[in-house]
This record gives C-alpha cells, sequence and structure tokens, in this order.
C-alpha cells in the first residue's frame, strides 16, 4: 500500500472532483485489514472507522455471493473458503479492535453491522459528530 495507496486517491480525486482544490476529508473502505498498521503509517491522520459483523452472518453473506451472484463453485479459492475467511480476515481484525485499536486515545472506531442495520441513526450518527471531523 505504501506505493499505491497515495497516488491512487491523488488520481482518484483528479478523476471525479471537479472542485479544483483538494478535498479535506478522503475516505475509502478496504478488507485488507492486515494493512491497517501501514495506513496509520502512511497517513498519520486517518480515522478507521470498523465495522464488524457477526462472522456466521458475515461467512453466510460471503459464500451467497461468490456462490449466487458470481455463480463461483464452494472450492473456488482452492480450499476451505470458511477457514481462510476466519483465519485471515474475520479474527485478525477482531484481534487488532481488542488488543490495539479500541484503546482510550485511538483513531479507531467500531460498528456493529447489525446495529448499523437495525437503527442507522442512533448506531453511527456520532461519525459526523464535530470531534470526530475537527481537522477538517
Amino acid at each position: 500500500p505504501r506505493q499505491f495507496l497515495p497516488p491512487f486517491l491523488e488520481c482518484t480525486q483528479k478523476a471525479y472532483d471537479d472542485r479544483g482544490r483538494s478535498p479535506k476529508l478522503y475516505a475509502f473502505k478496504t478488507i485488507e485489514t492486515p494493512y491497517i498498521e501501514e495506513y496509520e503509517r502512511i497517513f498519520p491522520e486517518m480515522r478507521f472507522i470498523h465495522i464488524i459483523r457477526n462472522p456466521l452472518a458475515n461467512y453466510s453473506s460471503l459464500k451467497r455471493t461468490n456462490m449466487v451472484k458470481k455463480s463461483w463453485p464452494f472450492w473456488q479459492h482452492g480450499g476451505d473458503e470458511m477457514r481462510m475467511f476466519l483465519e485471515k480476515r474475520w479474527l485478525p481484525h477482531a484481534r487488532f479492535l481488542v488488543n490495539e485499536g479500541l484503546s482510550k486515545d485511538s483513531k479507531h472506531f467500531l460498528i456493529r453491522y447489525e446495529d448499523l442495520v437495525a437503527n442507522p441513526i442512533s448506531s453511527a450518527g456520532w461519525v459526523l459528530s464535530p470531534h470526530l471531523i475537527q481537522h477538517i
């Protein structure tokens, strides 16, 4: 990400932002949680909003998307997709949040997906609160 992300964001801005000025806030979505520390290093002012979902519901959705919408066979990734999902994605993300990401002075914020779907305003309205975006 060190070489990729800054130029990617700059090119995206040039392609889609016709205001002719630098943005005050960047936002992007990723599921590649192994790079969190790298993002923190490259963008020291970055704030992170983590949306975490019940792992069984998350896996069910992943499986449904891959098999129904993408028409992939269950062996598409060459092995046990549930194990890959848990070991490479969900568990490392959850461990990061528990062990490092949610400390008192952290720039990481957590929203449960189930809460977000059930009541978006009360579960995520704080995202736009002044204390979170005061650097803009």
